[in-house]
Order: C-alpha cells, then structure tokens, then sequence
C-alpha cells in the first residue's frame, strides 16, 4: 500500500530540478543531432520522491552479471498470474481504453487543496467540502496533514530568501498568515492523482451537493487527495540511492544497487503488452531511475524496432567491452566547457573499436575518423547525464585514425579505455538460461500534470497532456520464445523507470485525520462522470 504519510514529493513543471537538457539519444548518437525530438525524455525535471521508507524496507543487493532473469522482487507475476509471455504474440502496441486524466498535483507549498485556485476571493476545495458535508476545521486538517503545517521539520520563514532557492524552496505561507515554512515547490500529491486518474472517470462537469458548487478541478482535488493511500500490485525494488550522493556503476554502465538497476527490462516489456496491450489497462511508473520518484499514470506504448541479435551484438549493445586487441589508457580533468583532446589511435577499416569513460563530474564523450571532433563534428556523441559514456563499433572503410575528445558539461574527472582491434565476446555474458536474444525499441507514452488553476473536462485535449519516453533494450527469450528477462540499452540503463505499480483501490475510508471521507468524495465523482 501507499501511505501517504510518507509519501510528500511530487512531479511538476516548476523546474525544481535541473538535469542536462541535451538532446537525450537513447544509444551512442552517429552523426551531429541537429535537434531534440519532441516527445523524448525531457531532462529539465522536478521530481516526486516518496520520503521515508514507501512501499517498505528494501533490500539493496548487487547481482551477479552471468544470471541476472528478473528478481522475485521484479517479477511481473506479482501483476497477475495469467500474462502472456511469448514475444511473438505479444502486441506491438496498445492503449488504455480509458485514458488516465490529467490533473495538478496540488502542490504542498500551495497548502494542498487549500490552495483557492479560481481566485482569492473563492473557497477552496477543502473549504467547499466543510460546507456541502458539515464539519469544522476541513482546512486546518488538511494543512496539519498534507500541507504547509505537515511539514514541521523545515526552517520557518517569512520571505523567499530565507530559503533555499537551489531546492526550489519557497516561503509557503497558509492564507491569512505572515510567516510559514521553506518548502520545495515540486512536493504535491502527484501519488494520489496518479491513481485517481486511473481507477475514477474524469469528471465532465460541475455538480451542486447542499447549494455548494463543486467545479471539474474543485472534484479532481478531492479525488486526489482522497487517494492519498491506496492498494497497489508492486514490481521492482525501490531505489534510494541518488546521483548526487554517489550512485555507481558496473564495468558495463549499469547501476551496482539491484534496486537502482531494475525495473528488469524484460519486466517492464511483459507489463506493457499485457496490460496496455492486450487488456488496454492503464497503470503507472516512476518514471526516474534514482531516489527521486515522478509518479505518472501509463497511457499507452509503441514498439519501433524489434529484431534478433546475436549474443556478441547483444553484449556489444549492453556495454561489454572488447577483448583482445590494444588497449590505451587515458585520463582528463575538464572544467566546466573546457575541451581536452586526447589524440589519435591507428585503426584499419573492419577493425572493432571501444571508446569507455567515467568518472565522477559531468563530461561528454566524443568521438571522430580523420580529424579531432568538435561539438557539431563527430562520429559517435553520447548524452548521458553524469560521466558513464561509452561509443563502440566497426572501423568505415578508408579510416586510417580515430580521434577521442572529452567536454566539461560539468567540471569532471574522467577515465577512459580506448580499444583497437580484439572482439566482444560471442557468449552471452548477463544471462545463461537466455536462448535468443531480441533487440527492442520502443516509445512508453504518460500522463502528464496539468495546472492547478485549469478547470475543465480535459479528456477531449488529452494529447495536449501526454508526454513519449523512448527506451531501448534486449529481451531474453527462452528456447520456447518466452521472455525469461532483459537488459537496458544505451542511456536507458540509466534512463529508465524504477518500479511500476497497479493501484486497485483506496487504502483509507478518510483522509486529512478523518475530515474528508472517501463515499462523499465518490458520490460527487460519480455523479459528475455522468
């Protein structure tokens, strides 16, 4: 169950938090990218994160390479016992039938649904909810349990710049008073609109209940915040761990932490063809990989490209490195927008070569044939957040030298291997019991947030609030044609959703310490829906 106690952080627009804005290629990109497609991961992101320990305690392990099938903990059967699991029948496409709806997510610096969204003058949904249903003090327990007042253990404040602006703190105050508490501006109830969007309808209109009007967003708040808690099926571990605090990675670029690593690939391949495929069930993500969670309910997904590999092209794709051949290695300091050019190698044409880097910091790598690159020039330009980049492939016909260059995004400290010659090897290294092996490329489609001061039955513009991840990745298939597992690829293995979950109903009868009940809240839902 979420318990939304502990859960406080959520997605927005705010730009709370700041990641590169680069084109986000999913693998190695060839060739200059003139522009960044629309609809790709945007990395300009605020996130939700569940504070404390959501979902449980979690056990942080590290897997071996050479059997790495889904975990117990990311088995999709912990969705159902009935999915399909055979590639060749599974869609290559679906939807929801009934597209989750967009909504705010109501931020806490707002005071929740305190918040007087069509106007000072107006009430708010909390205080509108007091004045249909009877009780007293709605607002106040609203803030003492989602709100500004919930949040006693930030810095009190009476203006902007007491607080932290890096954060994306603000001085939220509650309405009528001066002074009030540092809190971020992407905190909300992003975990309650999520599955509201999923298991109400969209409310069409406003309804009157006792001579109060609730408008279509006074009755999406209430129905947000009444899912505060819900039960939920849940796959994957929860990662805790954030970049910033140290994050780190294997030989192959993949997160150490089990729990950082999946989603299992192969998981969330068999989830997006069982449920948006063959039922047209919508469900939901966090979205981000790390400790920051951007809960977002599914709406649909695509599958682009989908072809047998090999298992040497298999590993060439998940990061294994040459062996054999000559190896060189170099090291580079850049500041923030140095360049640092590290030569040039011999190469002949057909010859396999490996260029690996990281390091802590913020550095791109880039790659050229017959001359040094430059940030339009290049052969081969990864954009990976951090310094975990790496380019590989076949020498082109005529190239006698292979240039490497790196560039501070960030100041950086970086390691880099450049290999010349040798091969990858042609047994498959992360999964013994895998028998074929299935390159994927596929675009994930959400539901995004809207704003809070939007009023309206949305459904009808729904396209204008739906956002397209692109992710790739290498099933493995049993010698049947089941998938047994999969591995991310290119930037998705550290680019990808962190755990999914099928919210099924509501963990609570009430919510703001009982002053808000569920059956009130689904009598005006329902009756708006209609």
């Amino acid at each position: 169950m979420f318990d939304g106690a502990v859960v406080r952080r959520c997605s927005a627009r705010s730009g709370a938090s700041t990641l590169r804005s680069d084109p986000p290629s999913v693998s190695p990109t060839f060739g200059p990218v003139l522009a960044h497609r629309p609809g790709t991961m945007n990395k300009l992101i605020a996130i939700a994160l569940f504070a404390g320990a959501c979902g449980g305690t979690i056990d942080n392990q590290s897997a071996s390479a050479d059997d790495e099938a889904w975990s117990a903990a990311g088995n999709p059967a912990l969705f159902s016992s009935g999915l399909e699991y055979r590639l060749d029948v599974l869609p290559a496409q679906g939807q929801a039938k009934v597209i989750p709806w967009t909504g705010s997510y109501w931020p806490t610096a707002n005071d929740d649904i305190n918040y007087r969204w069509d106007g000072a003058a107006t009430d708010s949904p909390a205080k509108k909810y007091e004045k249909a249903f009877g009780g007293h003090g709605v607002e106040d327990m609203v803030s003492k349990y989602h709100g500004i007042d919930s949040v006693t253990s930030a810095r009190t404040c009476t203006a902007n710049s007491q607080c932290s602006s890096s954060d994306g703190e603000i001085c939220a105050k509650r309405t009528g008073h001066t002074s009030g508490r540092c809190i971020p501006t992407w905190w909300g109830i992003c975990h309650g609109w999520t599955p509201a969007s999923i298991l109400m309808p969209e409310p069409k209109h406003a309804v009157v209940r006792n001579g109060i009007t609730f408008k279509v967003n006074d009755l999406k708040a209430l129905a947000s915040l009444a899912h505060d808690s819900t039960t939920t099926k849940f796959v994957s571990l929860r990662c805790d761990t954030g970049r910033a605090s140290g994050m780190q990675f294997d030989k192959y670029g993949r997160p150490v932490d089990e729990a950082c690593r999946d989603s299992n690939a192969g998981t969330y391949h068999v989830l997006l063809a069982n449920y948006l495929g063959k039922m047209g069930k919508a469900f939901a993500e966090d979205r981000t990989q790390d400790a920051e969670v951007w809960n977002q309910p599914l709406r649909g997904y695509k599958v682009l490209e989908k072809r047998e590999v090999s298992a040497a092209e298999a590993n060439r794709l998940i990061g294994v490195g040459i062996e054999g051949g000559t190896v060189t290695a170099k090291t580079a300091a850049p500041a923030k927008g140095a360049w640092i050019q590290l030569g040039s190698y011999t190469v002949s044409a057909g010859q396999a070569w490996q260029v690996k880097m990281t390091g802590t910091g913020d550095a791109d790598l880039f790659v050229r044939f017959g001359s040094a690159p430059t940030a339009t020039s290049y052969a081969c330009r990864p954009y990976s957040n951090g310094s975990a980049e790496d380019c590989s492939g076949t020498v082109p016909a005529g190239q006698t030298k292979l240039f490497v260059a790196v560039n501070g995004y960030t100041a950086a400290n970086v390691s880099l291997s450049i290999s010349v010659g040798g091969s990858v090897p042609s047994t498959y290294v992360f999964n013994k019991n895998a028998k074929r092996l299935v390159y994927v490329r596929a675009d994930l489609q959400y539901t995004s947030e809207e704003s809070p001061e939007s009023d309206g039955y949305m459904t009808p513009h729904i396209d204008s609030y739906t956002q397209t991840d692109s992710y790739e990745y290498v099933l493995e298939l049993d010698s049947t044609g089941r998938i047994v597992g999969g591995e991310w690829v290119g930037e998705s293995k550290q680019a990808h959703p962190d755990f999914l979950w099928l919210p099924t109903g509501v963990g609570s009868s009430t919510v703001a310490g009982g002053a808000i009940a569920y059956a009130s809240v689904k009598s005006l839902m329902d009756e708006a829906a209609k």
